[in-house]
Order: structure tokens, then sequence, then C-alpha cells
């Protein structure tokens, strides 16, 4: 094992952090972009088994989505849908998708609607505040709650 559960859960918690940042956002046709309303808190979090490579790279992919498989079947993190996209579940985490969103929405990112339309706005430094977001995130939400994961995997 080149890495433990622990550091593996908290490589994990990181990429969802950085998956949050930028998938609070809808993007448009012609570069706009809208915040996701409250609903979209899975969909925001979610990781792709695609993506596993790129949690971390002191393991290989294979290793990487048999270990993440483990800790769905342990109930440390949780499937989302079709047991294709997955995500660590928990208060912290609904917690960090409102931060993400408020960020977006403090840096005049709308949401919602307006006369049928999807209200959005052109960013040229999207990812710069892609960036901002995931510092704002991780200064908030650096490691996940032991507590709430422990919490849940014992029930």
């Amino acid at each position: 094992m080149k890495i433990n559960n622990d550091a593996l859960i908290q490589a994990v918690w990181t990429y969802q952090l950085k998956t949050l940042s930028k998938d609070v956002l809808h993007h448009y046709v012609g570069g706009r972009y809208g915040v996701v309303d409250e609903s979209w808190f899975k969909n925001a979090s979610d990781i792709h088994t695609c993506e596993r490579g790129l949690i971390t790279n002191k393991l290989g992919k294979q290793q990487a989505y048999k270990r993440i498989r483990a800790l769905i079947d342990a109930n440390y993190v949780s499937w989302t849908y079709n047991k294709c996209t997955f995500f660590i579940n928990t208060k912290q985490a609904k917690e960090a998708f409102i931060s993400a969103r408020n960020f977006w929405l403090s840096k005049g990112v709308p949401e919602g609607f307006e006369n049928s339309r999807s209200r959005c706005v052109s960013l040229d430094n999207h990812q710069r505040l892609v960036d901002g977001c995931f510092d704002h995130l991780q200064s908030s939400y650096r490691s996940v709650n032991w507590s709430q994961l422990e919490d849940k995997v014992a029930v």
C-alpha cells in the first residue's frame, strides 16, 4: 500500500473541493456562467470514476479504483449516480458546497432565471476565480471532518 486509507480519504476530499470550485457553475455557450441552485449538491460534488487518477499520484488508476470501491463499501465515500460517480457525503460537504456557491455569488455570478432565461455573466478571469474559490474552500475546509465520517460509518 503506497497510501493508507486516511490519506486516500483526505485526497478524495481535497479533489472534491477542487471539483466544487468549478462545478457549482453552469457553463453556457459563449463563456457565460451562472451559479447552480442548492438542489445541485450531488452533481456539483461528484467525482467521476474516470478522474480517479487525478486524486493522487501515489496509486495507479486500477489500484485507486479498487481502493475507492473499498471505501465506498465501508461507507466512507458514497456513490452519487449509477456507480459512475462518487463523493464524500457529510454535513461538512454540504457546507463546503454552500460556501462555494456563496463565493461565486459574491463575485457577481447570478443564479436562477429571468424571463424564462438563465441568468448568467461572462467571466474573462474564470480560471483565476476557480483557483480563488478553491483557496477559499481550502481555508475553511482543508481537512475532512473525521467525526462526521466515523458517525456515518457507524450507522
